[in-house]
């Protein structure tokens, strides 16, 4: 999933949340709980630092990173919740972006090693299992092309668009009652 689709599925997780718990219904949680959801992906600086260059490397790919370990972030957010009651909010919502985000990274192609370190075995419901190759490798071209030519064939690109005009409504909808 894409960025954008993380920071909807976070959004609309967050959303559905403060409807069982009014209490939660807030900009703060909302806000939080989405721009938690980008956290796992900022590996991709340390991959783009690691070969030295602007561009992407399937050697190099950035979910084998203890950054996309779920279980580092549960247990910050139980450590959190436990030792830090006050702060209990940004545990809570720390911990919807981010299981928001393995959660649909489940669906690529590549999976997610929910149970990493213990165990290297990716889980996948994807069932394209076929690789892309675009020719181009530099960063932007290289997303581009990735999201122009390949991407748009799987299901969970759908499923990504549609949760973004979903959350878009929402957002809308939220600023108009603030506003009106």
């Amino acid at each position: 999933m894409l960025p954008p689709g993380h920071l909807a599925s976070a959004f609309l997780t967050a959303k559905g949340i403060s409807v069982l718990y009014p209490e939660l219904d807030s900009f703060n949680f909302l806000f939080w709980s989405s721009i938690f959801a980008v956290v796992p992906d900022l590996d991709f600086f340390y991959t783009f630092f690691k070969i030295k260059k602007l561009r992407y490397s399937a050697d190099y790919d950035h979910r084998i990173f203890s950054s996309h370990y779920p279980i580092i972030y549960f247990v910050v957010s139980l450590i959190g919740l436990i030792f830090l009651p006050k702060l209990s909010l940004i545990f809570i919502t720390f911990l919807i972006g981010t299981t928001t985000h393995f959660f649909f990274d489940t669906f690529s192609v590549e999976g997610i090693m929910w149970l990493a370190p213990f165990s290297k075995k990716t889980f996948s419901f994807s069932s394209n299992q076929s690789k892309y190759d675009c020719t181009d490798r530099t960063f932007f071209r290289h997303w581009l092309c990735f999201a122009k030519t390949y991407y748009k064939k799987f299901f969970i690109a759908k499923i990504e668009i549609i949760l973004v005009i979903i959350s878009i409504y929402f957002l809308i909808s939220d600023l108009i009652k603030l506003y009106v």
